[in-house]
């Protein structure tokens, strides 16, 4: 059996899961600038440390600009408690909202 294990992310990586970081971000930044994404090609560039650093700094994480996993984790768990006070949206997939994205994410590569 093979576990994929999430790689942490800092300043200069490239790939999906970077872009996967920079949409949660996005979904938690409801009055800052968004992140640019780009799919497989995103980057980890300075305004993603910026803003992984200012979630550090909001929930008491030591703010490195580094996605690790503990920020992984307060991350995950800021964008649930975010996402429980959102409208229902009724979709014609019968897949939960985050399998959709990574799907897309999936087919980007």
């Amino acid at each position: 059996d093979w576990t994929l294990t999430p790689r942490d992310l800092t300043k200069d990586h490239v790939g999906v899961d970077v872009a996967e970081l920079q949409e949660k971000l996005n979904a938690l930044n409801s009055n800052g600038a968004k992140i640019t994404t780009n799919g497989k090609d995103s980057v980890y560039d300075q305004a993603t440390v910026d803003q992984v650093k200012a979630f550090q700094e909001a929930h008491g994480l030591t703010a490195t600009g580094q996605y690790d996993n503990a920020t992984r984790s307060a991350i995950d768990a800021q964008l649930n408690e975010h996402n429980k006070h959102l409208p229902f949206v009724r979709t014609s997939s019968s897949q939960k909202p985050e399998q959709q994205i990574t799907n897309k994410l999936a087919n980007i590569q």
